[in-house]
Protein backbone atom coordinates (compact mmCIF):
# COMPACT_ATOMS: atom_id res chain seq x y z
CA UNK A 1 0.00 0.00 0.00
CA UNK A 2 2.81 2.70 1.20
CA UNK A 3 4.46 1.56 -2.17
CA UNK A 4 1.39 2.45 -4.21
CA UNK A 5 1.25 5.37 -2.62
CA UNK A 6 4.42 6.68 -3.42
CA UNK A 7 4.54 5.71 -7.03
CA UNK A 8 0.88 7.68 -7.38
CA UNK A 9 2.91 10.66 -5.29
CA UNK A 10 5.74 10.68 -7.79
CA UNK A 11 3.65 10.52 -10.98
CA UNK A 12 1.60 13.66 -9.22
CA UNK A 13 4.35 15.62 -9.53
CA UNK A 14 6.08 14.73 -12.70
CA UNK A 15 2.82 15.71 -14.32
CA UNK A 16 3.10 18.89 -12.25
CA UNK A 17 6.51 19.37 -13.32
CA UNK A 18 5.57 18.98 -17.11
CA UNK A 19 2.51 20.88 -16.99
CA UNK A 20 4.64 24.00 -15.31
CA UNK A 21 6.98 23.52 -18.16
CA UNK A 22 4.25 23.75 -20.56
CA UNK A 23 2.27 26.61 -18.26
CA UNK A 24 5.66 28.23 -18.50
CA UNK A 25 5.86 29.10 -22.10
CA UNK A 26 2.11 30.56 -22.30
CA UNK A 27 2.72 32.41 -19.23
CA UNK A 28 5.49 34.48 -20.99
CA UNK A 29 3.05 36.11 -23.47
CA UNK A 30 1.19 37.43 -20.71
CA UNK A 31 3.16 40.29 -20.62
CA UNK A 32 4.40 40.59 -24.54
CA UNK A 33 3.19 44.15 -25.57
CA UNK A 34 1.41 42.83 -28.76
CA UNK A 35 -2.03 42.30 -27.69
CA UNK A 36 -2.62 39.13 -30.36
CA UNK A 37 0.34 37.06 -28.03
CA UNK A 38 -1.85 37.97 -24.69
CA UNK A 39 -4.55 36.40 -25.74
CA UNK A 40 -2.92 33.65 -27.11
CA UNK A 41 -1.12 33.27 -24.23
CA UNK A 42 -4.47 33.29 -22.01
CA UNK A 43 -6.15 30.52 -24.89
CA UNK A 44 -3.21 28.57 -24.14
CA UNK A 45 -3.69 28.34 -20.25
CA UNK A 46 -7.46 27.72 -20.82
CA UNK A 47 -6.54 24.76 -23.04
CA UNK A 48 -3.93 22.88 -20.88
CA UNK A 49 -5.58 23.91 -17.41
CA UNK A 50 -9.18 23.45 -18.23
CA UNK A 51 -9.91 21.47 -20.85
CA UNK A 52 -9.73 18.26 -21.39
CA UNK A 53 -8.85 15.16 -18.89
CA UNK A 54 -6.75 17.11 -17.00
CA UNK A 55 -10.20 19.45 -15.79
CA UNK A 56 -10.49 16.62 -13.44
CA UNK A 57 -7.45 16.18 -11.78
CA UNK A 58 -8.51 19.49 -9.44
CA UNK A 59 -5.07 19.32 -7.17
CA UNK A 60 -3.21 19.41 -10.14
CA UNK A 61 -4.82 22.40 -11.76
CA UNK A 62 -4.77 24.46 -8.60
CA UNK A 63 -1.14 23.77 -7.82
CA UNK A 64 -0.03 24.94 -11.42
CA UNK A 65 -2.50 27.89 -11.86
CA UNK A 66 -0.75 29.41 -8.43
CA UNK A 67 2.32 30.39 -10.65
CA UNK A 68 0.21 32.72 -13.39
CA UNK A 69 -2.58 34.00 -10.59
CA UNK A 70 -1.03 37.11 -10.60
CA UNK A 71 -0.53 37.61 -14.48
CA UNK A 72 -4.00 36.44 -15.19
CA UNK A 73 -5.34 38.32 -12.85
CA UNK A 74 -3.96 41.47 -14.14
CA UNK A 75 -5.23 41.09 -17.48
CA UNK A 76 -8.88 41.65 -15.89
CA UNK A 77 -7.71 45.31 -16.58
CA UNK A 78 -6.09 44.98 -19.99
CA UNK A 79 -6.63 47.55 -22.45
CA UNK A 80 -8.28 44.40 -25.29
CA UNK A 81 -11.70 43.73 -24.37
CA UNK A 82 -11.03 40.08 -25.79
CA UNK A 83 -8.34 39.59 -23.39
CA UNK A 84 -10.34 40.84 -20.72
CA UNK A 85 -13.09 38.59 -21.14
CA UNK A 86 -10.66 35.43 -21.16
CA UNK A 87 -8.84 36.58 -18.20
CA UNK A 88 -12.21 36.90 -16.35
CA UNK A 89 -13.72 33.32 -17.68
CA UNK A 90 -9.50 31.87 -16.30
CA UNK A 91 -10.73 32.97 -13.11
CA UNK A 92 -14.30 31.63 -13.19
CA UNK A 93 -13.17 27.95 -14.03
CA UNK A 94 -10.22 28.25 -11.25
CA UNK A 95 -13.08 29.06 -8.64
CA UNK A 96 -15.24 26.18 -9.62
CA UNK A 97 -11.72 23.54 -8.84
CA UNK A 98 -10.43 25.52 -5.41
CA UNK A 99 -11.37 26.13 -2.04
CA UNK A 100 -8.23 28.03 -0.88
CA UNK A 101 -9.88 31.86 -1.38
CA UNK A 102 -6.57 33.30 1.02
CA UNK A 103 -5.12 33.62 -2.19
CA UNK A 104 -7.87 34.14 -4.35
CA UNK A 105 -9.58 37.10 -2.82
CA UNK A 106 -6.68 39.87 -1.96
CA UNK A 107 -5.79 39.03 -5.79
CA UNK A 108 -9.15 39.04 -7.46
CA UNK A 109 -11.03 41.77 -5.45
CA UNK A 110 -8.69 44.96 -6.10
CA UNK A 111 -9.58 44.70 -9.99
CA UNK A 112 -12.95 44.02 -9.07
CA UNK A 113 -13.18 47.79 -7.35
CA UNK A 114 -11.27 48.86 -9.84
CA UNK A 115 -13.47 47.76 -13.31
CA UNK A 116 -17.00 48.55 -11.23
CA UNK A 117 -16.56 50.77 -8.15
CA UNK A 118 -15.39 53.99 -9.09
CA UNK A 119 -18.06 56.84 -9.65
CA UNK A 120 -17.64 56.53 -13.75
CA UNK A 121 -17.37 53.64 -15.45
CA UNK A 122 -14.43 51.89 -16.27
CA UNK A 123 -15.25 48.62 -17.73
CA UNK A 124 -17.15 50.20 -21.31
CA UNK A 125 -18.39 46.43 -22.22
CA UNK A 126 -21.39 45.94 -20.72
CA UNK A 127 -21.42 42.13 -21.33
CA UNK A 128 -17.82 42.28 -19.57
CA UNK A 129 -19.25 44.48 -16.84
CA UNK A 130 -21.97 41.84 -15.83
CA UNK A 131 -19.30 38.70 -16.27
CA UNK A 132 -17.88 40.97 -13.12
CA UNK A 133 -20.66 41.27 -11.67
CA UNK A 134 -21.53 36.77 -11.84
CA UNK A 135 -18.01 37.23 -10.42
CA UNK A 136 -18.84 39.09 -7.29
CA UNK A 137 -21.66 36.96 -6.61
CA UNK A 138 -20.00 33.58 -7.26
CA UNK A 139 -17.18 35.07 -4.76
CA UNK A 140 -19.84 35.94 -2.33
CA UNK A 141 -21.39 32.55 -2.08
CA UNK A 142 -17.93 30.52 -2.00
CA UNK A 143 -16.25 32.66 0.77
CA UNK A 144 -19.00 33.03 3.06
CA UNK A 145 -17.31 34.13 6.97
CA UNK A 146 -14.05 36.19 4.76
CA UNK A 147 -16.57 38.18 3.37
CA UNK A 148 -16.53 40.44 5.93
CA UNK A 149 -12.60 41.34 5.29
CA UNK A 150 -13.71 43.03 1.91
CA UNK A 151 -17.11 44.20 3.11
CA UNK A 152 -15.88 47.85 2.15
CA UNK A 153 -15.06 46.73 -1.36
CA UNK A 154 -17.49 44.58 -1.85
CA UNK A 155 -20.26 47.71 -0.83
CA UNK A 156 -18.09 49.58 -2.86
CA UNK A 157 -19.48 47.36 -6.06
CA UNK A 158 -22.78 47.04 -5.24
CA UNK A 159 -23.08 51.12 -4.77
CA UNK A 160 -22.35 51.03 -8.10
CA UNK A 161 -23.54 48.21 -10.20
CA UNK A 162 -26.98 48.77 -8.26
CA UNK A 163 -27.58 51.77 -10.77
CA UNK A 164 -25.76 50.45 -13.88
CA UNK A 165 -26.73 51.68 -17.34
CA UNK A 166 -27.37 47.52 -17.97
CA UNK A 167 -30.33 46.29 -16.78
CA UNK A 168 -28.32 42.62 -16.12
CA UNK A 169 -26.21 44.28 -14.33
CA UNK A 170 -28.67 45.47 -11.49
CA UNK A 171 -30.21 42.29 -11.37
CA UNK A 172 -26.95 40.74 -10.90
CA UNK A 173 -25.92 43.22 -8.21
CA UNK A 174 -29.64 42.75 -6.37
CA UNK A 175 -28.66 38.77 -5.85
CA UNK A 176 -25.24 39.64 -4.99
CA UNK A 177 -26.64 42.25 -2.17
CA UNK A 178 -29.32 39.62 -0.68
CA UNK A 179 -26.47 36.43 -0.45
CA UNK A 180 -23.95 39.19 0.91
CA UNK A 181 -26.56 40.85 3.59
CA UNK A 182 -27.32 36.71 4.84
CA UNK A 183 -23.80 35.44 4.70
CA UNK A 184 -22.36 37.88 7.57
CA UNK A 185 -25.77 39.64 9.17
CA UNK A 186 -23.48 40.32 12.38
CA UNK A 187 -21.08 42.66 10.02
CA UNK A 188 -23.49 43.83 7.40
CA UNK A 189 -25.64 45.75 9.50
CA UNK A 190 -23.48 48.73 10.09
CA UNK A 191 -23.20 48.98 6.17
CA UNK A 192 -26.40 48.18 4.87
CA UNK A 193 -27.93 51.92 4.92
CA UNK A 194 -25.34 52.69 2.37
CA UNK A 195 -27.15 50.65 0.05
CA UNK A 196 -30.91 52.07 0.81
CA UNK A 197 -30.13 55.06 -1.82
CA UNK A 198 -29.05 53.14 -4.65
CA UNK A 199 -32.04 50.17 -4.67
CA UNK A 200 -34.38 52.61 -4.43
CA UNK A 201 -33.39 54.45 -7.20
CA UNK A 202 -33.62 51.22 -8.97
CA UNK A 203 -37.09 50.61 -7.61
CA UNK A 204 -38.89 52.47 -10.33
CA UNK A 205 -36.69 51.09 -13.35
CA UNK A 206 -38.25 50.06 -17.02
CA UNK A 207 -37.45 46.59 -16.83
CA UNK A 208 -39.96 44.60 -14.50
CA UNK A 209 -37.81 42.25 -13.88
CA UNK A 210 -35.15 44.73 -12.50
CA UNK A 211 -38.12 46.12 -10.19
CA UNK A 212 -38.51 42.67 -8.56
CA UNK A 213 -34.89 42.15 -8.05
CA UNK A 214 -34.75 45.28 -6.39
CA UNK A 215 -37.79 44.94 -3.89
CA UNK A 216 -36.40 41.26 -3.30
CA UNK A 217 -33.17 42.71 -2.25
CA UNK A 218 -34.84 45.56 -0.25
CA UNK A 219 -36.21 42.91 1.82
CA UNK A 220 -32.63 40.69 2.86
CA UNK A 221 -31.01 43.62 3.23
CA UNK A 222 -33.02 45.32 5.63
CA UNK A 223 -33.71 41.72 7.18
CA UNK A 224 -30.19 41.05 7.95
CA UNK A 225 -28.90 45.16 8.36
CA UNK A 226 -30.14 48.22 9.80
CA UNK A 227 -34.06 47.96 9.61
CA UNK A 228 -34.53 51.79 10.65
CA UNK A 229 -34.45 52.26 7.37
CA UNK A 230 -38.08 50.43 6.68
CA UNK A 231 -39.31 54.07 7.74
CA UNK A 232 -37.31 55.00 4.33
CA UNK A 233 -38.40 52.42 1.52
CA UNK A 234 -42.29 51.97 3.06
CA UNK A 235 -43.68 54.62 0.86
CA UNK A 236 -41.70 53.13 -2.58
CA UNK A 237 -42.90 50.20 -1.56
CA UNK A 238 -46.38 50.91 -1.31
CA UNK A 239 -45.80 52.83 -4.73
CA UNK A 240 -45.11 49.45 -6.40
CA UNK A 241 -48.55 48.27 -5.23
CA UNK A 242 -49.62 50.18 -8.28
CA UNK A 243 -47.55 48.36 -10.84
CA UNK A 244 -48.94 47.13 -13.45
CA UNK A 245 -46.51 43.87 -13.58
CA UNK A 246 -48.26 41.14 -11.34
CA UNK A 247 -44.99 39.99 -10.49
CA UNK A 248 -43.58 43.31 -8.57
CA UNK A 249 -46.70 43.40 -6.59
CA UNK A 250 -46.24 39.77 -5.59
CA UNK A 251 -42.70 40.24 -4.24
CA UNK A 252 -44.07 43.14 -2.71
CA UNK A 253 -46.61 41.59 -0.75
CA UNK A 254 -44.11 38.82 -0.10
CA UNK A 255 -41.83 41.12 1.27
CA UNK A 256 -44.43 42.67 3.85
CA UNK A 257 -45.32 39.09 4.84
CA UNK A 258 -41.61 38.18 5.28
CA UNK A 259 -41.04 41.24 7.22
CA UNK A 260 -44.25 40.42 9.25
CA UNK A 261 -42.99 37.56 10.41
CA UNK A 262 -39.15 37.57 10.74
CA UNK A 263 -38.35 41.35 10.76
CA UNK A 264 -36.44 42.38 14.17
CA UNK A 265 -38.52 45.14 16.08
CA UNK A 266 -41.09 44.24 14.23
CA UNK A 267 -44.14 45.19 15.90
CA UNK A 268 -42.47 48.59 16.00
CA UNK A 269 -43.60 48.58 12.37
CA UNK A 270 -46.47 46.90 11.79
CA UNK A 271 -48.99 50.06 11.55
CA UNK A 272 -46.72 50.90 8.43
CA UNK A 273 -46.35 46.93 6.85
CA UNK A 274 -49.48 45.36 7.54
CA UNK A 275 -50.92 48.30 4.78
CA UNK A 276 -49.20 46.63 2.58
CA UNK A 277 -50.37 43.20 3.19
CA UNK A 278 -54.09 43.95 3.44
CA UNK A 279 -54.15 45.83 0.03
CA UNK A 280 -52.65 42.97 -1.88
CA UNK A 281 -55.75 41.12 -0.26
CA UNK A 282 -58.09 42.92 -2.54
CA UNK A 283 -55.51 43.15 -5.73
CA UNK A 284 -57.04 42.24 -9.00
CA UNK A 285 -55.39 38.92 -9.37
CA UNK A 286 -56.97 35.80 -7.18
CA UNK A 287 -53.33 34.53 -6.97
CA UNK A 288 -51.86 37.29 -4.93
CA UNK A 289 -55.09 37.72 -3.21
CA UNK A 290 -54.56 34.14 -1.62
CA UNK A 291 -50.66 35.12 -0.96
CA UNK A 292 -52.08 37.68 0.80
CA UNK A 293 -54.61 35.80 2.66
CA UNK A 294 -51.52 32.71 3.38
CA UNK A 295 -49.60 35.17 5.20
CA UNK A 296 -51.97 36.82 6.85
CA UNK A 297 -52.76 33.99 8.42
CA UNK A 298 -49.09 33.09 9.40
CA UNK A 299 -48.59 36.21 10.99
CA UNK A 300 -51.31 35.92 13.24
CA UNK A 301 -50.32 32.58 14.35
CA UNK A 302 -47.22 33.76 14.99
CA UNK A 303 -48.62 37.11 17.17
CA UNK A 304 -50.65 34.12 19.08
CA UNK A 305 -47.90 32.39 19.65
CA UNK A 306 -45.71 35.42 21.24
CA UNK A 307 -48.19 36.75 22.81
CA UNK A 308 -49.96 33.42 24.41
CA UNK A 309 -50.83 34.64 27.81
CA UNK A 310 -52.01 37.81 27.16
CA UNK A 311 -54.53 36.54 24.43
CA UNK A 312 -55.81 33.18 26.28
CA UNK A 313 -58.72 34.90 27.63
CA UNK A 314 -59.44 36.85 24.78
CA UNK A 315 -59.74 33.53 22.37
CA UNK A 316 -62.43 31.87 25.13
CA UNK A 317 -64.37 34.96 24.72
CA UNK A 318 -63.77 35.68 20.75
CA UNK A 319 -66.68 37.98 19.50
CA UNK A 320 -68.69 37.02 16.58
CA UNK A 321 -67.24 37.47 12.95
CA UNK A 322 -68.04 40.68 11.56
CA UNK A 323 -70.56 40.57 8.93
CA UNK A 324 -68.67 41.64 5.74
CA UNK A 325 -65.51 39.64 6.45
CA UNK A 326 -63.67 39.38 3.28
CA UNK A 327 -64.06 36.40 1.89
CA UNK A 328 -60.37 35.84 0.75
CA UNK A 329 -59.47 34.76 4.28
CA UNK A 330 -60.82 31.82 5.33
CA UNK A 331 -60.01 31.81 8.11
CA UNK A 332 -60.35 34.52 11.35
CA UNK A 333 -56.98 35.09 12.90
CA UNK A 334 -57.50 36.77 16.56
CA UNK A 335 -53.95 37.81 17.15
CA UNK A 336 -53.71 40.22 13.93
CA UNK A 337 -57.59 41.28 14.57
CA UNK A 338 -56.09 42.37 18.21
CA UNK A 339 -53.79 43.80 17.33
CA UNK A 340 -55.43 46.00 15.32
CA UNK A 341 -57.48 47.37 17.83
CA UNK A 342 -54.63 49.20 18.66
CA UNK A 343 -53.55 50.73 15.91
CA UNK A 344 -56.56 50.80 13.47
CA UNK A 345 -56.76 55.11 14.27
CA UNK A 346 -53.68 55.61 12.60
CA UNK A 347 -54.58 53.16 9.90
CA UNK A 348 -58.10 55.41 9.24
CA UNK A 349 -56.14 58.50 9.19
CA UNK A 350 -53.31 56.99 6.23
CA UNK A 351 -56.45 55.68 4.23
CA UNK A 352 -58.09 59.43 4.53
CA UNK A 353 -54.71 61.29 3.56
CA UNK A 354 -54.30 59.43 0.50
CA UNK A 355 -57.73 58.98 -0.34
CA UNK A 356 -57.18 62.89 -1.28
CA UNK A 357 -54.15 62.50 -3.21
CA UNK A 358 -54.63 61.33 -6.99
CA UNK A 359 -57.24 59.10 -8.24
CA UNK A 360 -54.98 56.17 -8.59
CA UNK A 361 -54.39 56.22 -4.83
CA UNK A 362 -57.75 56.70 -4.26
CA UNK A 363 -58.53 53.47 -6.00
CA UNK A 364 -56.01 51.39 -3.55
CA UNK A 365 -56.89 53.04 -0.40
CA UNK A 366 -60.45 52.46 -0.82
CA UNK A 367 -60.86 48.37 -0.87
CA UNK A 368 -58.26 48.85 2.15
CA UNK A 369 -60.64 51.22 3.78
CA UNK A 370 -63.53 48.87 3.13
CA UNK A 371 -61.21 45.84 4.82
CA UNK A 372 -60.29 47.54 8.03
Amino acid sequence: MAAMEENSGNCNSELIAELNQKIARHSNFLTDSNRASRKRGLEGIIKELFSGALSSSSSTVVVVYKSVQVAVTKLIADPVEKCRELAISTVEKYLELTNDYNTVLPAIVPYLVQRLGQQEIIEPSEELRLQLSQLTTKLVCLSEKQNSLYLDDYIKVLQRTLVDPFYEVRKEACKCASILAKSIPEHFHLQSESLIKPLLHSISHQHYKVRVAVINAIGQVLLYGNNKNVDDVVSHLAQRLFDQSAAVREAVTKLAGMWLLQLPDRYSFWHKLMPLLLTSLTDELPSIQEEAACLWHDVGIRYLRENENDMKEKEDFEAAQPKHYPLVLKDRILGVENWFTGINPRLYRGCQETYLIGWLRREKSLPLYFTL
